[in-house]
């Protein structure tokens, strides 16, 4: 840079230096001529035209001699700067550190897309799955409204309403629950909670069902503690037996087992019911998704059940697990941590 500006004063001070003298020595010339002043004027006006394209020619000259070095620069190229033996640790580590970030950033936005496409389709199915009741709810009203209803189908329209609108309070309140895991808002402390006679007392409010459906229950096990929110690992127990009676075959059976390692509490629920595809199995756990959307229908249920599961689990740092095989049965293990 000091070797830069040197030559540029260099330059300056010669141009000045030059258009002083040539002035100078014009000047003089002219004084020795004999010729009218407005001759001595027009030759004064050449004269400085002529040293003002010789300054540009030597300023060009000048510019472009200074500029080469910089126009044969390749700021394209990567530059290669020699690494002292000692710094070649810290430069491989930095490197490593570097792709690393690269590789944590791509996946946090491959999540954020994902997440992106469940809320999306999340709301849509929301939009869906509490128009169908309502518009079952409006219609059956407005029909019974105008007077079209026969007196003995009175109670069939008034039954038809009164389970759509159970069908949506169940709706809403699964979509409550769903959020409220989803974004962590639990208000409840964790406790010492006794697996074994929580899974007793969920099979106990679901005999009624179980008898209609012609299925037996068994429960295999210990007792065994775990520490956790008792109502969401109930509600998580309860969607498992609900859904291993709604799916198994009439005179099914569905064994429920709590055991325990020296690391872990392991609940499974089984069913001798009509099983899961492999391709499906890998989606159960997504909200409003069906296996056999004909056959869900028939059997009711929001389809929020299975994500209510797993999100349960996540809020106690549970795994959860899925056996299925078609027509044989299914099985879902909860490996909770034990502290």
């Amino acid at each position: 840079m000091k070797r830069l500006t040197n030559k540029l004063f260099f330059a300056v001070l010669i141009s000045v230096i030059f258009s002083c003298a040539f002035v100078a020595t014009t000047v003089y010339v002219i004084s020795l001529l004999e010729l009218w002043i407005y001759t001595k004027i027009a030759i004064l006006g050449m004269a400085l035209l002529v040293l003002a394209v010789l300054i540009y020619l030597f300023v060009l000259y000048f510019t472009k001699r200074l500029i080469k070095p910089l126009n044969e620069l390749d700021l394209e190229a990567e530059r290669k700067l020699p690494v002292y033996a000692e710094l070649k640790p810290f430069e491989d580590n930095l490197k490593e550190k570097s792709n690393r970030l690269e590789k944590q950033m791509k996946k946090v936005k491959r999540e954020h897309n994902i997440q992106d496409k469940v809320r999306r389709e999340f709301t849509a199915n929301v939009s869906h799955e509490l128009k169908t009741p309502l518009t079952s709810i409006s219609g059956y009203a407005e029909i019974m409204k105008n007077g079209l209803v026969k007196d003995e189908d009175m109670i069939k329209f008034s039954e038809i309403i009164y389970n759509e609108t159970a069908r949506l309070i169940t709706l809403v309140g699964d979509i409550i629950k769903l959020s409220r895991l989803d974004e962590n808002a639990i208000k409840e402390q964790k406790q010492i909670i006794e697996l074994c006679s929580l899974c007793e007392s969920v099979i106990s409010r679901l005999e009624v069902s179980a008898k209609q459906h012609n299925i037996k229950f068994e429960l295999i096990g210990t007792k065994t503690a775990i520490f956790g929110i008792e109502r969401i690992i109930d509600e998580m127990i309860y969607n498992l037996c609900d859904n291993a009676i709604k799916y198994n075959k009439d005179g099914g059976k569905v064994k429920v087992s709590v055991m325990q390692t020296y690391s872990e509490a392991v609940l499974s629920v089984s069913d001798t019911g009509i099983g899961i595809e492999k391709s499906d199995a890998e989606r159960v756990f997504e909200r409003f998704y069906r296996v056999n959307k004909s056959h869900s229908k028939e059997i009711g249920g929001t389809g929020l059940g299975l994500s209510i599961v797993k999100h349960g689990a996540a809020v106690h740092n549970a795994e959860v697990e899925i056996d299925s095989t078609v027509g044989v049965g299914t099985t879902f293990i909860i490996r909770f941590p034990l502290q």
